[in-house]
């Protein structure tokens, strides 16, 4: 038999409804529900000081000559033992002077190497590339036109000192002038909100 008219309008109400509802959960009750649960049980990690583990950061790059010089200046500048922190470049490619940028690093400290892909492969087999050829407790990967603050490295790994810790995230930022304030300012906030909110959960 078929629906009535008014059955079917129901149905086309209940949907509609139904969707904005879900809508509504994802974008408004979600992040509420995450803020309430982080004050009824709060996560806390153990940020731990003492010996800094044995840490690379791996870098996947591709025609990054314009920044990849400052790239590796920052990396070298974090406050972090100079003997437990190294930095591995993973060439994707290049046709540009980065491969030459980072070899004249590599040639005047042990702390920089140069890595290749066998081509043009992407990002995520050049990350897998640096993490395979390197034997460090812990792996930073980052990307060429990320800038660190100075006690970004230390911060990271001291998160990881808690081992209910399995992964830790930094904040990106943009730099005024990038040209993105304007059009990623209100997500970018609310996302970050959300972040904030599940690692205060755990």
């Amino acid at each position: 038999m078929p629906p009535t008219e008014s059955s079917a309008t129901v149905a086309v109400h209940v949907v509609a409804w139904g969707a904005l509802a879900i809508l509504c959960y994802v974008y408004f009750g979600y992040p509420l529900l995450l803020l309430l649960l982080t004050k009824l049980r709060p996560f806390h990690s153990g940020n731990q000081g003492g010996e800094r583990p044995a840490t690379t950061v791996i870098v996947a790059a591709w025609n990054e000559e314009d920044v990849i010089a400052d790239k590796i200046e920052n990396t070298l500048d974090q406050d972090y033992a100079a003997d437990r922190l190294d930095l591995v470049v993973v060439s994707d490619g290049s046709t540009d002077r980065t491969d030459e940028i980072v070899q004249r690093y590599a040639g005047n400290t042990r702390r920089v190497r140069l890595l290749h892909t066998r081509g043009r492969e992407g990002k995520s087999v050049a990350l897998n590339i640096g993490a395979a050829a390197v034997s460090s407790d812990i792996l930073v990967m980052t990307d060429a036109n990320a800038m660190f603050q100075q006690d970004a490295v230390r911060r990271l790994v001291e998160a990881l000192g808690d081992p209910a810790v399995g992964a830790v995230s930094g904040q990106l930022r943009y730099r005024e002038g990038a040209g993105t304030e304007s059009t990623e300012g209100v997500y970018w906030r609310y996302e970050q909100i959300v972040k904030r909110s599940e690692s205060g959960l755990g």
